[in-house]
């Protein structure tokens, strides 16, 4: 059975994937300033600062890697993987270790 913060975090990441799906190459930095404004600590500062460095410069790799992504796999792929990735790995998997 998942957990309230599991539940919480899958639909967060629905809604920015949904978000993300509209326009992949323009959205991930409106998607960072939200993130920015709910963050609870700053030792995500350094994070999102880097995501925003990789969103804005199209030659980058990590950001030709994510136009990749949305350009070549299927739609359930790329929702399961966020979700599977940044929620059960990262936000709820985070808490859990020490």
């Amino acid at each position: 059975m998942k957990s309230g913060k599991q539940l919480v975090s899958s639909a967060v990441m629905n809604e920015a994937y949904q978000y993300l799906a509209k326009d992949p190459m323009k959205n991930p930095p409106k998607l960072i300033d939200w993130a920015e404004k709910i963050k609870k600590v700053d030792y995500y500062q350094s994070a999102l600062q880097m995501f925003r460095d990789i969103a804005e410069d199209p030659s980058n790799n990590w950001n030709q890697l994510v136009q990749r992504y949305f350009r070549e796999l299927n739609p359930n792929t790329q929702k399961k993987f966020l979700i599977n990735f940044m929620v059960n790995a990262g936000m709820v998997g985070q808490s859990v270790i020490p």
